[in-house]
């Protein structure tokens, strides 16, 4: 019995500090040495996320950089999942192991092990990690952050509008259309949305001024 805890205790722990090691490779920050030979941290906004990659370093690195960062938030998840299976978590367990790696991969990309702690505002890993929990209302999410950036074109503006939606839609799933939504990836989904409005209230109040920076390509 106390070798079968600790084989579960030490699969806990795995899943969660994979996710955190795989969320804190911060692909801007390469892009930017790989494609410019500079620092992001030290140029744009300073943010090792897709945003600050499409403003310094164009289209090309600015895609590649998001998709990765959506990248390595699904598979931080899909690990955990594949790790919980092979130790038979039950179905409770398992969503609940899949939200931790989620969440510690999130934090990985915000405060990256390998840069001082320094990385991004944890949008797209974000994405990546409730296209795998949470697809559809991710995706309702997402057409909320497209919308508000081709009307405003301001990114930060989309990511706030997205990140409140995505919690209110599975509310509305779980409360209103009766479906099956775990109450742990609701507080989940709670807890990124006030962390990423957080993340960017530097945005909200040049917003307020009117000196946020329009997106241009």
């Amino acid at each position: 019995m106390l070798c079968q805890m600790l084989e579960l205790i030490v699969a806990v722990f795995g899943a969660i500090i994979i996710a955190y090691l795989l969320g804190s490779v911060s692909f801007s920050y390469l892009a930017g040495k790989l494609f410019q030979g500079i620092d992001l941290r030290r140029h744009g906004s300073g943010n090792l996320g897709a945003s600050n990659a499409f403003r310094m370093l164009g289209r090309g690195p600015g895609f590649a950089v998001l998709l990765l960062d959506i990248l390595k938030g699904y598979l931080a998840v899909h690990i955990a999942y594949l790790i919980g299976k092979n130790f038979c978590f039950a179905d409770q367990a398992l969503v609940l192991l899949e939200v931790a790696a989620g969440l510690s991969a999130i934090l990985g990309h915000i405060f990256t092990l390998y840069h001082g702690f320094k990385g991004g505002k944890g949008i797209a890993t974000s994405l990546g990690v409730f296209i795998y929990l949470a697809p559809i209302p991710i995706g309702i999410s997402f057409i909320v952050w497209l919308i508000t950036f081709l009307i405003t074109k301001y990114i930060s503006l989309g990511s706030i509008f997205a990140a409140i939606t995505l919690p209110l839609v599975l509310l509305i799933q779980r409360y209103i259309l009766l479906n099956n939504i775990p109450g742990v990836l609701l507080g989940f989904s709670l807890l990124v949305s006030v962390v990423v409005v957080s993340k960017h209230t530097s945005n909200i109040q040049r917003l307020i001024a009117g000196k946020e920076s329009k997106f241009k390509w």
